[in-house]
């Protein structure tokens, strides 16, 4: 299992408008699934962006989910880039 930071906005045009609704680090087996593990435990329901940072990389590469739900066990989202 490998070690990701995993940072959640929900609205970023509500307040307070620097601060995330959850910064974690966690382990998973993959990025989607460490992804779907913090949106979890705030709740589930919609994500504006939750960035997915590899800790073991050097290069602290980041995948970006936008758009995302998590409703009834199942995470949907519109976009990811990395």
């Amino acid at each position: 299992m490998a070690r990701f930071r995993v940072v959640v906005v929900r609205d970023p045009e509500q307040p307070p408008y620097d601060e995330p609704d959850a910064d974690s680090v966690v382990q998973a087996a993959t990025v989607h699934a460490a992804a779907v593990l913090v949106l979890r435990s705030i709740g589930g329901g919609f994500a504006e962006t939750i960035d997915v940072y590899a800790l073991a990389s050097p290069s602290r590469r980041r995948v970006r989910y936008m758009y995302c739900n998590l409703f009834a066990g199942e995470f949907t989202y519109d976009v990811c880039s990395s």
